[in-house]
């Protein structure tokens, strides 16, 4: 299923008012799209209980229309279900772009066990927790080898 909201175009959003308007519900359908994703075929109840939420939060979370959702809310419905949340400021043609792909398949989201399991099937070298990335291990001695650049320099692996 895609959901289409509305979509004003850039120029529609130079009106400071129709701008925040439009900020506002974005942020709000965004979450209520999401959150039916995560939820699935699984009742409120069954996902409040999941997620160590209440079905009343849940409610609120998928109604766009209400508002007052917390931060720490969407933190710890991501702690629960062990994947991660991203809020970020960006400008207006990212978040047009984002909100242009509401479909179902493009806000499935994996969990870390997933993550990290597809990581090993596709050999991705997986990062470190302090944004550094793990170097390849060398073959013939089982040892993590750091390449270098040509003037000696360690070389980062992504």
């Amino acid at each position: 299923m895609t959901h289409h909201p509305k979509l004003p175009d850039l120029e529609g959003l130079l009106d400071k008012e129709g701008r925040d308007e439009f900020l506002s519900s974005a942020v709000r359908l965004g979450i209520s799209i999401q959150t039916q994703v995560l939820r699935g075929d699984r009742s409120q109840k069954e996902f409040a209980t999941q997620t160590g939420k209440t079905q009343t939060q849940i409610s609120r979370l998928e109604n766009a229309k209400s508002g007052g959702v917390s931060l720490q809310t969407l933190i710890e419905i991501a702690s629960a279900l062990n994947i991660g949340l991203s809020v970020r400021f960006v400008d207006y043609e990212t978040m047009l772009d984002e909100i242009n792909d509401m479909s179902d398949e493009a806000l499935q989201v994996r969990t870390i066990f997933q993550s990290v399991e597809a990581a090993r099937l596709t050999d991705f070298k997986l990062i470190r927790f302090d944004g550094s990335p793990r170097p390849p291990i060398d073959n013939n001695n089982h040892q993590r080898v750091w390449p270098s650049t040509t003037d000696g320099r360690k070389m980062a692996v992504a």
